[in-house]
């Protein structure tokens, strides 16, 4: 539940999160999700990390669908990167392997 958490956390707090990795986003779990994300649109320099593994099976349909919502409620395609990473799997290992290149682009590192 880390990854809905992430994104309820940015949707909810936006004057206290500008960023936020979302990893294997349970968006399955609670359809709050969708309604609350198109009513509570981020700042426009808000940047999300959308990451899937390709072997959590329907979570990656769910994950497609909620980039495009997000998009959808006006925030720009340069503020958000969706990863499906085609060896991922709902673990720490995929996470792992992740997580450098989401903190570089978050904060725009090389």
């Amino acid at each position: 539940m880390g990854g809905l958490i992430s994104h309820y956390a940015i949707y909810q707090y936006p004057e206290v999160f500008s960023k936020a990795i979302i990893f294997s986003p349970s968006y399955w779990f609670s359809q709050e999700v969708w309604p609350f994300t198109k009513a509570n649109p981020l700042p426009t320099d808000s940047r999300l990390w959308l990451e899937i593994g390709k072997k959590e099976g329907t979570a990656v349909d769910n994950t497609n669908k909620m980039y495009e919502t997000i998009l959808a409620t006006g925030h720009p395609a340069t503020g958000i990167e969706k990863r499906v990473d085609p060896e991922g799997e709902h673990n720490e290992a995929s996470w792992r392997r992740q997580f450098i290149p989401a903190i570089k682009w978050l904060f725009e590192v090389n």
